[in-house]
């Protein structure tokens, strides 16, 4: 009976440690993600900003360029 009891305490200290782990990824996730809604809130609010104009005319050009090389193969 006592065997029993150490092999469920032993258990119980690695469900606890797994615990914990999982418990500091999920709050590196979540501070990760909140970071992530912050860039994109501040790139929705510049829609208008010549930043964000002159990132979508660059982006506009890579796309024709990519789809150039693609209509010659």
């Amino acid at each position: 009976m006592q065997h029993v009891a150490v092999a469920i305490g032993e258990e119980l200290d690695q469900q606890n440690f797994l615990l914990e782990e999982l418990d500091e990824d999920v709050a590196n996730t979540s501070t990760r993600m909140q970071a992530a809604q912050q860039k994109l809130r501040r790139v929705l609010q510049d829609r208008g900003s010549w930043k964000f104009l002159c990132l979508m005319f660059g982006l506009l050009v890579i796309l024709i360029f990519l789809i150039g090389l693609l209509w010659r193969l």
